[in-house]
């Protein structure tokens, strides 16, 4: 099924701290899922829940606008291109690079590299392109509402892992660093997202519970009554 396939036998250190953390600071109130977490609620939380993507973020905004991105070619060449192309071109670009382990690059065990470090030391693991196509996609205009890095939990290869998920006309995507083309949810149903962000929010998957379902489900059926006579 994959092309490029890359290990990711080293889990995502941090996601369980990660979740210990947003049983602790998560701000009370379900949403709906995004469409690739089919089953699940969406809990909204604070990113102190993970300082890697605060600090990334933080170093985003310090950055001169004037500042030339390292893929400002890639911007001009397919920026005007169809939402679908602009997405597989991003896939492509980055996936060129080597993947190595955390452990192989820097000597510790979990770094979320920013897009220039992973471009200038041409080597990244799963979370590091997925970062990198984040903020590519946000360069061509894409909205961040439409864009979310995924920590994911692999049922297949038992591992964690990470891949940026795209939305374009009401269907999800993922530019994921394993495969050559676009996934959508529906080819790789052994991935679990466990928790998603972009520069907006940060949201941690819980499995829907059918009392929570069956109440949503009844809440227009008691309006509509309500309204009635």
């Amino acid at each position: 099924m994959f092309g490029s396939f890359s290990s990711t036998a080293r889990p995502i250190l941090g996601v369980f701290v990660s979740l210990f953390l947003f049983t602790v600071v998560s701000i009370p109130g379900a949403v709906a899922a995004p469409g690739f977490a089919s089953g699940y609620t969406a809990i909204k939380a604070t990113f102190d829940a993970q300082p890697q993507w605060k600090r990334i973020m933080s170093q985003a905004a310090a950055r001169p606008a004037s500042a030339a991105s390292p893929w400002q070619d890639l911007v001009s060449e397919i920026g005007g291109e169809h939402p679908l192309r602009q997405l597989d071109a991003v896939n492509r670009y980055f996936n060129r690079i080597p993947y190595a382990e955390d452990s192989q690059i820097y000597g510790v065990s979990d770094h979320w590299a920013t897009p220039e470090e992973f471009i200038r030391r041409n080597v990244g693991d799963c979370e590091d392109y997925s970062i990198a196509k984040y903020t590519a996609l946000r360069a061509m205009g894409w909205s961040a509402d439409s864009l979310l890095v995924v920590v994911i939990r692999d049922h297949k290869f038992k591992v964690n892992h990470a891949a940026l998920a795209a939305k374009v006309d009401g269907q999800w995507y993922y530019l994921d660093n394993r495969a050559s083309r676009l996934l959508k949810p529906s080819d790789v149903p052994f991935y679990q997202p466990v928790y998603a962000l972009n520069e907006e929010q940060l949201s941690v998957f819980v499995k829907a519970r059918p009392t929570l379902a069956a109440s949503a489900r009844a809440k227009p059926q008691n309006a509509a009554s309500g309204h009635s006579g």
